[in-house]
């Protein structure tokens, strides 16, 4: 079962919704499947999502509930199961994407940390030479 073959049960309950209902069989024939338990399990899926949506009979006659049709055809009109994969993809990328900019950014104040160190140290030296050479300037040669 993948996403294409969600929307495209979804697409035929849609179109044949004015008739009453849709067989499994054509929906079978369609995705490419000869085992109804394919479709039973899309039902299941599409279920739980749309909770109560699908209907169907011991004939594997299939039709959408009646308050949830306007529901299930704005969704299949907006990308169905496909688009929201998409998204759901492009969100995991971005997510990705904004982990590894955290690391460099991670990696990259280290880096500024420990060049602060350094110059903090080199301050600290000459400092200490200018001081040590103020004082040897200011002893009178014996």
């Amino acid at each position: 079962m993948n996403e294409k073959s969600l929307d495209i049960l979804l697409e035929m309950l849609i179109m044949e919704h004015d008739k009453g209902y849709l067989r499994a069989s054509a929906v079978m024939e369609r995705i490419g499947t000869k085992n109804k338990e394919d479709i039973l399990y899309m039902l299941d899926f599409i279920n739980k999502r749309f909770v109560g949506a699908i209907k169907n009979n011991e004939d594997l006659e299939l039709w959408i509930s009646e308050n949830r049709y306007s529901e299930i055809a704005m969704f299949v009109n907006r990308g169905g199961f496909t688009r929201e994969r998409e998204e759901e993809d492009l969100r995991r990328d971005e997510m990705r994407k904004n982990i590894e900019l955290a690391k460099d950014q991670m990696k990259f104040n280290k880096t500024t940390r420990k060049i602060s160190y350094i110059s903090l140290v080199i301050t600290i030296i000459s400092f200490v030479l200018a001081v040590l050479s103020f004082l040897e300037s200011r002893t009178p040669p014996h």
